[in-house]
């Protein structure tokens, strides 16, 4: 069989985020001018913090591909304890937004501590499994995730933040899975789970709204009803080939937040069908590229931690579109390297740095 170097398995994970990044900077530009200009601002005020923000993820993410990846070993629980340290700093102390206060403020940069939570539970995750294959504790090693898990949700929860919550929880499972948590420990999870959800949802009146939304009628005059109807306007006016790029309708006080949480749409509008389709090939291939890196991992810590890695950019940028066409209710979410968040794509940098470095680790790959 032909084999593929390690070097072209690189490049070609960085040539499909750089398409990513330099996307979203073109969609970014479109979507927010318009409203920064209403504004009496610049333009390309919202750009340029998107490409410094890349700037400095990109120098980081350099960095992070220099480091041997065994050291994080060394950062899991530290990174759990940071984690969990923000999230109730940013319970007691976030700035809120929309009812909503998810983001703290350092030095005059504001980011959302879910995303780093985030990462270290994935860390913390793929530390924990791979020592229980070494030393064999699975008793200690389910209580001491389950501890940490649910501790760290319960404030992501609370701030509220139901998407990222169920996010990282799928991303975590997926972890359990693939690093050989016995079944009935693994069942127990899924079960407590499949009874948490749903009472977190009724418990609460607007997760219930939102359900109920998604499963009624959208040609309704309720706002969040509201919304999806004028992101599936939007996919329509593209049509095959699109209106051409700036020219989106839908994001001049249609669409909400078209810059983040219904970006997909604008793209779809701006780009049509052909533009959406490249971008879903886009992240097909990065699942592909990802894959590979996470079976031709050196050990089973580079393994799980890839998975974490990999599967948290996929769950993200698939929720996200699902939500735009309406298969999914509207939680949220940002399209990885795509939406507009400064802290959210300097993390994605540093995590993608990660994964080569896992790579790079890795033997000779055959395909």
């Amino acid at each position: 069989m032909r084999t593929i170097s390690r070097d072209t398995t690189s490049y070609l994970l960085l040539s499909v985020i750089g398409l990513l990044f330099i996307t979203g900077l073109v969609m970014v530009y479109s979507a927010t001018s318009p409203m920064l200009l209403e504004r009496g601002d610049p333009s390309w005020k919202l750009l340029l913090r998107q490409i410094v923000a890349g700037g400095l993820g990109i120098t980081l993410g350099y960095l992070a591909a220099r480091v041997d990846y065994h050291f994080l070993h060394r950062l899991a629980w530290p990174a759990v304890a940071l984690a969990v340290a923000m999230l109730v700093l940013t319970l007691s102390s976030g700035e809120s937004v929309r009812g909503a206060a998810r983001s703290i403020s350092l030095g005059g940069f504001s980011f959302q501590t879910a995303e780093v939570a985030k990462l270290a539970l994935l860390l913390f995750t793929a530390h924990l499994l791979a020592r229980r294959e070494i030393h064999g504790r699975t008793g200690s090693t389910v209580i001491q995730w389950t501890t940490v898990y649910l501790l760290t949700a319960f404030l992501i929860f609370r701030q509220p933040d139901f998407s990222t919550t169920a996010v990282i929880t799928l991303i975590v499972v997926t972890q359990l899975f693939l690093g050989g948590l016995p079944w009935k420990a693994l069942g127990a999870f899924l079960v407590a789970i499949g009874v948490a959800a749903p009472l977190m949802i009724l418990l609460s009146g607007y997760r219930l709204e939102r359900i109920q939304l998604f499963l009624q009628d959208m040609w309704t005059l309720d706002p969040q009803a509201y919304q999806l109807l004028h992101s599936l306007i939007a996919l329509g006016r593209g049509g095959a080939t699109g209106q051409g790029i700036g020219d989106s309708m839908q994001k001049l006080l249609y669409l909400p937040l078209p810059y983040n949480d219904f970006i997909f749409a604008v793209i779809g509008e701006e780009l049509g069908l052909l533009g959406t389709g490249i971008l879903i090939a886009a992240f097909g291939l990065l699942l592909y590229l990802g894959v590979r890196i996470i079976r031709r991992a050196p050990d089973t810590f580079g393994r799980l931690l890839a998975a974490g890695i990999v599967f948290a950019i996929i769950y993200y940028a698939l929720l996200h579109m699902l939500i735009v066409v309406g298969l999914a209710p509207n939680t949220g979410l940002p399209l990885p390297f795509i939406s507009y968040g400064g802290a959210n794509l300097v993390i994605l940098f540093v995590a993608l740095g990660v994964l080569v470095n896992i790579h790079l680790q890795s033997g000779r790959e055959r395909a």
